[in-house]
């Protein structure tokens, strides 16, 4: 449930990322967006006796886009 929770809302902004693509002649672009990470491995160090805790995040992200030309442009990545 909880995967398919984060597929379902990882569609939802990539949709709403295209819908900010299509207005024409705007130098300013903000993007709200989310990464997931889910790795499929663990660990246990046997040397020294510990454990690494191995599990998914979610990444909230916002990014401001300044466009100089129509093809070249500056942006500020906050995650």
């Amino acid at each position: 449930m909880k995967k398919l929770l984060l597929i379902a809302l990882t569609l939802t902004l990539g949709a709403l990322s295209l819908q900010a693509q299509t207005i024409p002649n705007q130098r300013w672009q903000m993007r709200r967006r989310g990464v997931t990470v889910m790795p499929n491995e663990s660990a246990k160090i046997n040397t020294i006796g510990g454990d690494v805790d191995i599990n998914t995040k979610f990444i909230p992200e916002l990014d401001f886009t300044y466009f100089f030309t129509k093809n070249i442009a500056a942006e500020l990545i906050l995650g």
